[in-house]
C-alpha cells in the first residue's frame, strides 16, 4: 500500500482544488473544477494509452478548430495536439521502441527547412515569424507519429474517433442551417441559403468544413464496404448520408468536386466498385436535382471568376514571375500579392490583401520553384508510403481509402489554402500511422484467409522469412 499514497495524496489535493473552483463564483469555475476533476485521468492514460487519450481526441475535435479559440491565435487543439506529441514522445522513449523514418519523413524535413531558410528573404519577416511556428508545430507532431509503433487496437480507436467527430460536425452543420434564419445567413454571408457554422465571435469557413470531412468520410466509406454484415454496412451508409448531407448545405464547390474525385479514384481502384456505383447514384441525382443554389454556384463560376479566384490567381502568376526561384517567404502571399495586384490586368477583380485559394499559386509564390517541388513531392510520396499493403493484406482498403483523401484533398487544396490547417496533416499523420502499423508486419503472403492481426513491433527481432519479409519491404 505504500506505493499508492503519493497518488493518492495526489487525488485528494486534486478534489478539493476542483471543489474550490466549483464554488468560487467564477463563469469559467464549473469548467476548471471539471478539467482539475479529469487530471488524474488524463496523467494516467497519458502515462498508458497517448493515442487514446489525449491524441484521439484531438483527432475528434479537428473538425470544429476554428470554432475551439481559447486565445488570440490559439485553439484548444493546438494545446491538445502540443499535448499529444509530448506524451506520446516519452511513452515512445520509454518503451525503446522506433519506427524507422520513411523517405516522405525526410522531404517534408527538407521542405520545412527550406521554409525555415525563406525567412533570409522574407518580404515581411513579421508575417514568416508569426506562420513558421504553425508549419513546425504540425510537423513536430507529424514526427512524433511517424516513429513511433502503433497497435492495432490504438489505430482502430483513432480512426474511431476521426469518424465520430465528423459526424458530430456534420449533424450540427445542418441542424444549425436548418434552424438559421435569412436575416441570420445575411449577416454571416453574402449568399442566403448556405451553411456557416458560428460559435460565439468564430466561424468554420464553408470550405474548410466540409474539406474536414474528406478524410473521415473515405475512412467510414472503407469500412461500410468491408463490413459482411448487413446492419453495419447500414449504420455506415447512414453516416455517409449526414456527411454528405453536411457538404451539400455548405454548397461547397470545391469540397463537391474533391469528395467526388475521391469516390471516382474508389470506384477505380476498389473491389467493391459496384456497391459504390450504386450507392453514389442516389446522392448524385438528389443533389443537383434539388438544390437550385448549389447549381447557381457552379453556373456562376464562370461569371464570377470562381469568386474572384482567377483575378487573385492571375496576380500570383505575376508574383511568381518576380520571385521564380526562392519565393517572397513563408506566408508572405498576401504581402507579394499587393505589391503587384495594380499591375495585373484583372478580368475578374479579387481586390486587394487575398490569400492564394490554390496550393500550386501559393507555395509557388512564397516558397518559389524549390518550395513547390518540395511540396509536390512530399504529397505525392504520400500516396506511394502505402503500396507495400498489397490486396490480401487487411489494411488493404484503408490504404485505398487513404489513397482517395489524398487525391482528393489535393484537388480541394486549387480552389482554397489547406497546406498549413490541421486536417491535413491530420491526413499526411494517418498515412505515416497505417505505414508505422504494416511496415515491421508480415504481409500476409499467405491469401484472404490469413490477414495481419497482430503487427510485430519493429524494434522486436524478427527471424526466418518474417524477417526477410520485413528487410525486403520498399516503402517512400
Amino acid at each position: 500500500m505504500r506505493k499508492y499514497w503519493l497518488p493518492a495524496v495526489a487525488i485528494v489535493l486534486l478534489g478539493g482544488l476542483a471543489a474550490k473552483l466549483l464554488f468560487s463564483g467564477s463563469k469559467l469555475g464549473p469548467i476548471a473544477a471539471g478539467v482539475v476533476a479529469v487530471l488524474p485521468f488524463l496523467a494516467y492514460f497519458s502515462l498508458t494509452r497517448p493515442f487514446v487519450l489525449p491524441y484521439a481526441v484531438y483527432a475528434m475535435l479537428i473538425p470544429f478548430d476554428n470554432v475551439l479559440a481559447v486565445s488570440s491565435g490559439a485553439t484548444l487543439t493546438k494545446f491538445i495536439g502540443t499535448f499529444s506529441a509530448g506524451a506520446i514522445l516519452l511513452w515512445t522513449i520509454g518503451r525503446r521502441k522506433f519506427t524507422p523514418p520513411s523517405v516522405t519523413l525526410w522531404i517534408g524535413a527538407l521542405l520545412m527547412l527550406w521554409m525555415s531558410a525563406s525567412l533570409l528573404w522574407a518580404l515581411d519577416l513579421k508575417i514568416s515569424l508569426n506562420v513558421l511556428p504553425t508549419y513546425l508545430g504540425l510537423f513536430v507532431l507529424y514526427i512524433v507519429l511517424s516513429i513511433t509503433p502503433i497497435e492495432r487496437r490504438d489505430f482502430v480507436i483513432i480512426l474511431s474517433a476521426m469518424v465520430i467527430g465528423s459526424l458530430a460536425a456534420a449533424a450540427y452543420g445542418v441542424a444549425v442551417f436548418h434552424g438559421q434564419s435569412a436575416a441570420e445567413a445575411h449577416k454571416l454571408t453574402d449568399h442566403l441559403g448556405r451553411l456557416i457554422v458560428q460559435v460565439g465571435d468564430n466561424t468554420i469557413d464553408p470550405n474548410a468544413y466540409s474539406d474536414a470531412i474528406i478524410l473521415p468520410f473515405t475512412v467510414l466509406l472503407a469500412a461500410g464496404l468491408r463490413s459482411p454484415y448487413g446492419t453495419v454496412k447500414l449504420g455506415t451508409f447512414a453516416g455517409i448520408g449526414l456527411m454528405l448531407t453536411a457538404i451539400y448545405v455548405s454548397a461547397s464547390r470545391g469540397a463537391i468536386i474533391a469528395i467526388s474525385t475521391a469516390v471516382l479514384y474508389l470506384i477505380i481502384r476498389s473491389r467493391y466498385r459496384l456497391q459504390i456505383l450504386a450507392g453514389a447514384a442516389l446522392p448524385a441525382i438528389v443533389a443537383f436535382s434539388t438544390s437550385s443554389y448549389m447549381i447557381d454556384r457552379f453556373t456562376s463560376a464562370e461569371q464570377t471568376g470562381g469568386a474572384g479566384r482567377v483575378g487573385i490567381w492571375t496576380v500570383g502568376l505575376e508574383a511568381f514571375k518576380q520571385h521564380w526561384l526562392t519565393g517572397a517567404g513563408i506566408g508572405n502571399y498576401r504581402a507579394v500579392y499587393d505589391s503587384v495586384y495594380i499591375h495585373v490586368y484583372q478580368a475578374y477583380t479579387g481586390g486587394w490583401d487575398r490569400p492564394a485559394h490554390n496550393l500550386l499559386v501559393q507555395m509557388s509564390a512564397e516558397l518559389g520553384v524549390v518550395g513547390l517541388a518540395l511540396v509536390l513531392l512530399f504529397w505525392v510520396s504520400n500516396l506511394f508510403m502505402m503500396r507495400h499493403i498489397k490486396t490480401d493484406n487487411e489494411w488493404y482498403d484503408l490504404r485505398i481509402a487513404f489513397e482517395a483523401a489524398l487525391i482528393g484533398l489535393f484537388v480541394a487544396s486549387l480552389s482554397v489554402d489547406l497546406i498549413w490547417v490541421k486536417y491535413t496533416w491530420l491526413l499526411f499523420s494517418s498515412v505515416a500511422q497505417l505505414r508505422a502499423l504494416t511496415i515491421g508486419a508480415p504481409l500476409a503472403s499467405q491469401g484472404r484467409a490469413s490477414p495481419v492481426r497482430d503487427p510485430v513491433p519493429v524494434s522486436m527481432p524478427l527471424r526466418g522469412r518474417f524477417a526477410s519479409q520485413a528487410l525486403a519491404v520498399d516503402d517512400t
